[in-house]
């Protein structure tokens, strides 16, 4: 199951168990959207392995862990949006010509 918060701006899709082992494993057309090309790097790959652990441990807070950031009009997931702990890697990688260029980082208190 996808669930999905939507604005006019941007989609914060969850990216659930099945949907980061598809990007995981380079399943791109099981998605339902379209990354950037590269995308993981291995950073994010780490990341999203990381939090594909902690969603096996606890379903409930699974759903907040970590969420695609998609604009509807291009159909096109820019990276992930997650909680405090990867603001600040998040924020370096918004400048400079990053895949993440022009981003906001939405975080979330547990």
């Amino acid at each position: 199951m996808t669930e999905t918060i939507e604005t006019e701006r941007l989609e914060l899709v969850w990216l659930s168990p099945q949907l980061v082992e598809a990007i995981l494993d380079g399943r791109h057309d099981e998605l339902g959207f379209t990354v950037p090309d590269g995308w993981p790097d291995t950073h994010d790959r780490r990341f999203l392995a990381y939090r594909l652990r902690q969603m096996g441990s606890d379903e409930a807070l699974g759903r907040w862990l970590v969420r695609g950031i998609v604009l509807p009009e291009t159909g096109v997931c820019n990276g992930p949006a997650a909680p405090a702990e990867t603001a600040a890697r998040s924020s370096a990688c918004c400048g400079g010509g990053s895949p993440h260029e022009g981003l906001v980082q939405i975080d979330t208190v547990a």
